[in-house]
């Protein structure tokens, strides 16, 4: 099995690594980690430098990437698409509402931006585009192409058996009525969700076109977020507006994200997700999150064993792992990722 683990800024450059990509190569081939996945960009701060720059940005993803290729390791860019805490804070014209016009109230760290809003969505296509050019990755994750959904802390039971709760912002009913004539999405919640999946395949297609055209053309890999099961991609298209069997003919690869942990749910669900996905086709890079480092550490690991067999059992044989952050808390992890890279 080959494993991944997605890195942040803050990780790269916070106060124990400190731009020392050599020390962090090291802790990480100390987990059998065979790939590094970054983030380009998180907000409108981006890690790499372009040919006008005055001087060099000290924040460069192309240092990293160099030490990986010495070292024999994958890198892979992450584009985080509509999660912009920068934009969000600045601009309260960007932040998604509710159908009685209330704005977005964050309750943790994800702030989403409307997928709607054409100009944003331009602006951000262009970060990605200049992002795979100028790190020339062979690999890009897209995270965050949904409509503003997050299911921490919602009653998972209920989620996807009624209508979002956003967004419909101002962007999204002019769209929705240039788009289908219609005016009132209440009247036809079919056709919003419709709406919703069009919009975000078109992007996708973008991307991809974007991806295409580039001297080394990087192959994508699409993040999806966690939903409920059973039923798994109706509920995932009501809730965030992705349609997996329209992006067929797009992408062959999809990044479940399986935060049985982060959702305070019980593993069997993450295993139904996986079953249901594997009937669409894809290719699946599952990722998986790890408990906070408070809990019972042999028993952990032997929850994390069992999960690896059964998605060894299924034949995937890539997985991801959310995040070094968290995983370099877990030593104990380290000798049963070994085992299962031989």
């Amino acid at each position: 099995m080959n494993f991944s683990v997605k890195v942040y800024p803050q990780t790269m450059w916070g106060e124990k690594y400190q731009g020392n990509f050599e020390a962090l190569m090291d802790d990480t081939a100390k987990a059998s980690i065979n790939n590094i996945v970054v983030p380009a960009f998180q907000g409108t701060r981006i890690f790499y430098s372009q040919p006008l720059d005055q001087s060099e940005n000290p924040w460069n993803l192309l240092s990293l990437k160099k030490i990986c290729h010495e070292r024999g390791v994958g890198f892979a860019t992450e584009l985080p698409l509509f999660h912009d805490r920068d934009s969000f804070e600045k601009n309260e014209s960007l932040r998604p509402q509710s159908p009685d016009a209330k704005i977005y109230s964050p309750s943790d760290w994800y702030r989403p931006i409307c997928p709607s809003n054409d100009a944003y969505m331009q602006r951000r296509l262009q970060f990605c585009e200049e992002a795979m050019q100028f790190l020339e990755p062979s690999l890009v994750t897209v995270n965050f192409l949904w409509y503003p959904y997050w299911p921490v802390g919602q009653e998972w039971e209920t989620l996807g058996t009624q209508a979002p709760s956003y967004c419909f912002c101002d962007s999204c009913r002019s769209r929705f009525t240039a788009d289908t004539g219609l005016f009132n999405a209440a009247q036809d919640v079919e056709a919003w969700f419709a709406f919703r999946s069009n919009i975000l395949s078109e992007i996708l297609a973008d991307l991809e076109e974007s991806a295409q055209n580039l001297k080394s053309p990087p192959s994508l890999v699409i993040e999806i977020p966690p939903a409920p099961t059973p039923y798994f991609a109706e509920r995932l298209c009501r809730l965030t507006g992705i349609h997996l069997g329209a992006w067929k003919n797009l992408v062959q690869v999809i990044s479940p994200q399986l935060f049985y942990n982060e959702c305070n749910l019980p593993m069997e669900r993450a295993c139904e997700a996986v079953d249901e996905l594997r009937e669409f086709g894809y290719s699946l890079f599952p990722q998986i999150d790890l408990p906070s480092a408070a809990g019972d550490k042999k028993e952990m690991r032997a929850e994390l064993h069992a999960f690896l067999d059964t998605l060894q059992a299924a034949e995937i044989g890539a997985v991801m792992i959310h995040s070094w952050d968290t995983l370099q808390d877990f030593p104990e992890m380290f000798d049963l990722l070994a085992a299962f890279s031989a």
